[in-house]
């Protein structure tokens, strides 16, 4: 690295997606599918555009805590359920029931 540009910056570490972005977009996709929910309707539900929900899922892009409690509350889920079951997703890295 002989250019100062090549340096990551500390804010360009908060903008990439991480295990957990990764993890919390699979357990949405799990939740939806099990409520047979469409993507476009929990999106609506949650004021996010079809492609930024698609987004969300893949892991992506963030999801604010807000948007959170509008997406748990479009599957009718507590978000605590959903942060706990995250946490536990995180520490088996295994999406069991």
């Amino acid at each position: 690295m002989d250019n100062i540009s090549d340096i990551q910056k500390p804010a360009d570490l908060y903008r990439q997606s991480t295990i957990h972005d990764i993890q919390a977009g699979q357990l949405l996709r799990l939740y939806r599918k099990k409520r047979k929910i469409s993507q476009s309707q929990l999106a609506d539900h949650a004021g996010v555009s079809f492609q930024q929900y698609q987004k969300y899922e893949k892991g992506q892009n963030r999801i604010s805590i807000g948007r959170l409690f509008l997406l748990c509350d479009g599957l009718k889920i507590k978000p605590s359920r959903f942060i706990g079951k995250l946490e536990k997703l995180s520490k088996s890295n295994t999406l069991d029931q």
